[in-house]
């Protein structure tokens, strides 16, 4: 499903509820744009999405070298913006 030849955007749901070695298997993806021998098109972006330790929800620990792999922003809901 995410071998498509025009760019696009791939987003990882609940990325770091996924066992460490589903984890690990984001690695290359994330970093390099690639699974096994297909790469990403040239302009695609990966954005993964998760919930935060302290929500109390489902959330497991993620390597720092899943983490130094991005870039983490969090949002904060108002809906006067």
């Amino acid at each position: 499903m995410i071998a498509k030849e025009e760019p696009y955007c791939l987003f990882l749901d609940e990325l770091n509820a996924c066992s460490h070695e589903v984890q690990k298997a984001f690695y290359s993806l994330i970093n390099d744009k690639r699974i096994g021998e297909y790469y990403l098109p040239e302009g695609s972006i990966i954005i993964g999405a998760g919930n935060r330790a302290q929500d109390n929800a489902i959330v497991k620990p993620m390597s720092s070298a899943l983490i130094n792999r991005m870039v983490h922003v969090h949002l904060k809901v108002s809906h006067r913006d």
